[in-house]
């Protein structure tokens, strides 16, 4: 029984072994693949930072800051490292109620306690879409794009759509800005309109943040 157990136990091992050494062996480099998405936010803090000290933010320096965000392309970690900044950076920052299990209750805004609110939008669409509400001023905009590579992904976009509506789905097709997530997850799009989505989904946009009094 004990030569039973051994010999189970060393086939486990090289279960777990052989592989982890051939991908440690093929795969060396150990660098983050969410790199760009941290680089990119990187590149809108000091403005925002610099919004705030400069009074372009309600409640300046010593205010308190509820932190919100659109993101239908990266599900909002984009959102969370930008608050994370500011608070790494000294600023009192906080987050709506329904982020609560992801920010713990500590950064949970309560009504009535913030001074400005500070909201990042990612994409065109949730960009324009801000730009639009009355009382929101535009405190700092990145997009790491060339304007070919804008060309190419309005194309790509433009493409999906079409691809789309001769499926006969075009209720999907205003949701390629909105919430790709859900299109490609529609089991009536046809599969191989797989790539088009990971490509279109998976491009760099912009980002842009947005200072506003706090709503109710």
């Amino acid at each position: 029984r004990q030569a039973v157990r051994w010999t189970g136990a060393g086939l486990v091992a090289l279960a777990v072994l052989v592989p982890s050494a051939a991908a440690a062996r093929t795969e060396p480099d150990t660098s983050f693949m969410g790199s760009g998405l941290s680089d990119q936010v990187g590149q809108v803090v000091g403005p925002v930072t610099d919004a705030i000290e400069g009074g372009e933010v309600p409640g300046g320096p010593d205010g308190t800051f509820l932190v919100t965000w659109t993101d239908p392309v990266n599900l909002g970690g984009q959102g969370q490292g930008l608050m994370l900044e500011l608070e790494r950076a000294g600023y009192d920052v906080r987050a709506p109620e329904q982020m609560r299990l992801g920010v713990r209750d500590h950064r949970v805004a309560e009504p009535g306690e913030t001074d400005a609110e500070i909201h990042l939008a990612v994409g065109d669409d949730a960009i324009a879409q801000s730009r639009a509400e009355p009382g929101a001023t535009e405190i700092a905009y990145h997009d790491p794009r060339t304007p070919a590579q804008r060309a190419e992904h309005e194309r790509l976009k433009d493409e999906l759509a079409a691809a789309l509506t001769d499926a006969g789905l075009t209720d999907l097709v205003p949701m390629i800005d909105t919430n790709l997530y859900a299109v490609t997850g529609d089991p009536r799009v046809p599969q191989d309109l797989a790539l088009l989505m990971y490509i279109v989904g998976t491009g760099p946009v912009p980002l842009a943040v947005f200072a506003e009094e706090p709503g109710p």
